[in-house]
């Protein structure tokens, strides 16, 4: 697989600069108060600090046809009532999204796309690190969480060629359903 985009998420503390180290090199735009923070990190002793209301917009879209897998490092902090996005791929009229997000006092890790669900069966806990893929092989989508694979999938043939965001929906209109937390 190609590796479309790389942030390495390293930096100057308070920085909003967010660089792809990937060959192609794209452009990142900090939204909201996306910043680097030394006070959280998985590797490399900084991470993306989201508050909630920000997140980072890869520019020009990977063009994601066939096989790929997105993967992240993930801390869910605070509540994850609502809809917590961690990786968004929408335009103004469809998407899909992976969420960590709490249903009835449980933390779940989602896939939704245009109204399909996929629910990982282990509940992600708050205030640890957690290894987040989801991948599409063959057409068919799976989550990871921790390198389980959940039990159930979704199928999706299209190619993605949409906005990606890292942190929250980025929607034509806005940002919604931002993430509280770090990501490496």
């Amino acid at each position: 697989m190609t590796t479309h985009s790389l942030l390495h998420c390293n930096g100057a503390d308070g920085s909003t600069l967010f660089a792809d180290a990937s060959a192609y090199r794209r452009s990142c735009a900090a939204l909201g108060n996306a910043q680097i923070s030394t006070a959280q990190s998985k590797f490399g002793g900084a991470s993306m600090l989201l508050d909630g209301s920000s997140c980072v917009i890869l520019g020009s879209p990977p063009q994601l046809r066939g096989d790929f897998c997105l993967e992240a490092w993930a801390r869910l902090t605070g509540s994850a009532a609502g809809w917590r996005c961690l990786f968004g791929l929408n335009d103004s009229t469809q998407g899909a999204n992976v969420y960590l997000r709490e249903v009835g006092g449980t933390n779940q890790l989602q896939y939704w796309q245009n109204g399909s669900v996929i629910i990982h069966q282990t509940a992600p806990a708050t205030d640890t690190w957690h290894h987040v893929a989801v991948t599409r092989i063959g057409g068919t989508v799976r989550l990871y969480l921790d390198g389980v694979g959940s039990n159930s999938t979704a199928v999706r043939a299209d190619s993605w060629l949409k906005q990606v965001s890292v942190g929250a929906a980025a929607w034509s209109a806005g940002i919604s359903e931002a993430l509280i937390g770090n990501v490496d």
